[in-house]
């Protein structure tokens, strides 16, 4: 209830007298709801609209809240605007279909009702709570386990899907109630691309290999990134490798708070420049992470935000070698005053 109450005092801030939330990781923000539904916060109270398929999961997980249950068949959104219709004033919202939005705006948007203000709450869920940070926590150690099994299988023959389906169940016996994402499991070749091959890959002596994984635990996810071989590695790789190390590291000293975000996105840059593989780090350097595993801020060039205490953050350097090998080393990273906790702990040495 204290983030509800939080975004009340926000609402009252921007001149609005209601806000309507209807993105599903944004319920579970305000609620940890896991389910359907619409919530409209007005100044004096929050209801949550849900069908019946959803009436009594809510009234299980959400405490302290309104539920209003509605008719069989009717849509929370539709029914929704009689009750906005009600309110005299802006009503803010974080996310609408454009199928939904032509229906309320066709109705509401003539008095100027309706508006788009998602970036409120994005404010709200860049900055990490205790509670948020214990679970992205376990959510790392648990990623650390996957990673820790992934490494001890590798072997001549096995696939990248064997390897894939290891860590899966391998995370899930360990606490995690679901996959942050697809893990990306990307040997040889294959590692060129970012988000992985678009073959299952038995893997061979002299493989270089790629794994990018994350659990979720308690609606919270983490993210990380490892590179090994099998058996053997080439030395032009290896040095590479070392490479992204030295970058990945000087992003991590260089990260605090009030810290620009796109300067530490250029100094990894103009190291890797130095290095003669500007144009081979195709990606930014990193992500916000929380309830979902890619959300604000963003770390790249065009950012013009700085580091603030308690965010959660991906730092993952790249360099992509067309038709050959990728290296990318990753870690979630909570952003304190004065530095950064890593939270997720494998061992990088190759």
């Amino acid at each position: 209830m204290n983030k509800i109450e939080d975004l009340k005092k926000k609402i009252d801030k921007e001149g609005l007298e209601a806000f309507l939330i209807t993105r599903k990781d944004n319920l579970y923000y305000f609620l940890n709801y896991i389910g359907e539904g619409a919530l409209l916060i007005k100044k004096d109270k929050a209801t949550l609209f849900v069908t019946p398929l959803f009436f009594e999961s809510a009234k299980e997980q959400c405490r302290n809240i309104e539920i209003l249950k509605l008719h069989l068949g009717m849509d929370p959104l539709k029914y929704i605007v009689n009750e906005i219709k009600k309110i005299n004033g802006k009503i803010g919202f974080d996310e609408l279909s454009a199928k939904y939005y032509i229906y309320l705006s066709s109705i509401l948007l003539k008095d100027n009702k309706l508006l788009n203000k998602e970036e409120i709450i994005w404010n709200m869920r860049k900055i990490k709570n205790e509670d948020e940070i214990l679970k992205i926590k376990e959510a790392a150690k648990i990623t650390d386990i996957g990673l820790k099994l992934a490494l001890e299988i590798i072997k001549p023959g096995i696939t990248e899907l064997d390897i894939k389906a290891e860590i899966i169940k391998e995370m899930m016996k360990n606490g995690a109630e679901e996959i942050a994402f697809e893990p990306i499991i990307a040997s040889g070749k294959n590692s060129s691309f970012p988000h992985g091959g678009y073959k299952n890959r038995k893997l061979k002596r002299g493989d270089i290999i790629i794994i990018d994984i994350g659990a979720k635990y308690k609606g919270y996810c983490s993210d990380e990134t490892r590179v090994s071989y099998v058996y053997e590695i080439d030395n032009e790789i290896k040095k590479v490798y070392n490479i992204v190390l030295e970058a990945q590291e000087i992003a991590l000293q260089n990260m605090k708070e009030g810290i620009a975000i796109k300067e530490i996105d250029k100094k990894v840059r103009d190291f890797l420049k130095e290095k003669g593989f500007e144009d081979k780090f195709i990606h930014g350097l990193g992500h916000g992470i929380g309830i979902n595993i890619h959300e604000p801020p963003t770390i790249n060039p065009l950012s013009e935000e700085t580091f603030k205490r308690n965010m959660v953050v991906s730092c993952e350097p790249g360099i992509y070698i067309p038709k050959n090998y990728g290296i990318r080393i990753e870690d979630s990273v909570l952003i304190k005053d004065k530095g950064i906790e890593i939270l997720t702990k494998t061992p990088k040495e190759l």
